[in-house]
């Protein structure tokens, strides 16, 4: 038998090497990413925003929220937030997962609506009077705040607190247990987590203001030069609604009960994550958000699996089982607290 020519061996893989091309540009999309990354830099402010392997809610629920719409994320982390600020106005970072909002930084940023809100809090010993709106008020006492917990109240006021600076808010809360401190300035975030894990233990233990003495609204921002940015932000703003409604937000948060607008009529409800809500009606939750929001003041609305009730006798008595097994909050490192009472 004659060998094929040296023409239609050529011929041959010719063809071949067509062939391979068209089935690799027949693959699915999945295959060729469409999105662009985006370089969105923090510092470490936990619990909201820190290094990889510790608690930093505010940045995974924005990493989560980008994800439902592919968009790929890169976290840069920095410690002197000065020289991140300059970096996303330079153009080294797109923008940032946690920012307050300001004129200044509207000039060059897209902010989406706020996500979450930082509200400082005032905590004392049980009976201790909490009462307090300004800082004041509260000259000659002893507050125990971690530095000055980038909220820049230590030098707000001419007559201000005695301030102790403590390594973290658990290091604070232990203090102040102990009587080494009048009060305690902490995040309403952070002692939410700690009436919902102790409960009994904590009511019983601390006094806590239902009144913040400072609230900042908290926004993911990106530049307003980069590629498709307000189409970015309103896909987000998107996303986190819907996570509100799904209890995946409460998830990311690690709290059982929330409370936010979820059918955009104005007033709040309480909204579950979890599979089991027990057999009692909760009495609180944390609060999304406050500004620019109105309540009926009452708890009487609940949001459960994409369902409302105008009431807890309409809960369905699936949700009010007492569950066997409770996971254990795992939320207890790098921001988050494990007291001692």
């Amino acid at each position: 038998m004659k060998s094929p020519g040296i023409r239609t061996t050529l011929a041959s893989v010719s063809l071949a090497l067509l062939v391979g091309l068209a089935l690799l540009t027949a693959l699915p999309s999945a295959a060729q990413p469409d999105s662009t990354q985006i370089r969105l830099a923090s510092d470490v402010w936990p619990p909201f925003t820190d290094v990889l392997g510790n608690t930093r809610i505010a940045i995974d629920l924005v990493t989560e929220a980008l994800g439902h719409s592919n968009q790929e994320v890169r976290i840069i982390i920095r410690e002197d937030f000065g020289k991140l600020m300059e970096g996303i106005v330079a153009g080294t970072y797109d923008g940032s997962a946690a920012l307050w909002h300001s004129t200044e930084r509207e000039a060059f940023l897209i902010f989406s609506r706020p996500y979450m809100e930082n509200r400082l809090v005032l905590v004392g010993r049980k009976g201790a009077d909490v009462s307090a709106t300004d800082l004041a008020s509260l000259a000659g006492r002893q507050i125990a705040i971690v530095g000055d917990y980038a909220y820049n109240l230590t030098g707000a006021n001419n007559e201000a607190p005695e301030w102790i600076s403590g390594q973290s808010d658990q290091e604070n809360l232990q203090n102040l247990l102990k009587g080494t401190c009048d009060y305690v300035l902490a995040d309403a975030f952070l002692i939410q987590h700690v009436l919902e894990r102790y409960g009994a233990k904590a009511e019983e233990a601390l006094q806590v203001s239902p009144n913040p003495l400072l609230t900042r609204t908290l926004h993911f921002a990106v530049r307003k030069d980069v590629p498709d940015a307000a189409d970015i932000i309103a896909k987000f703003d998107e996303a986190i609604r819907k996570m509100v409604s799904d209890g995946s937000y409460n998830e990311i948060l690690q709290l059982n009960w929330i409370r936010a607008d979820v059918d955009g009529d104005g007033l709040v409800e309480l909204v579950m994550g979890s599979a089991y809500t027990g057999p009692d009606a909760p009495d609180s939750g944390y609060d999304v958000l406050t500004t620019g929001q109105s309540t009926d003041g009452t708890y009487s609305r609940y949001w459960i699996d994409g369902q409302l009730y105008s009431s807890w006798n309409e809960v369905p008595d699936q949700y009010k089982a007492v569950p066997t097994t409770i996971p254990a909050p795992s939320l207890t490192g790098g921001g988050m607290l494990n007291l001692d009472f």
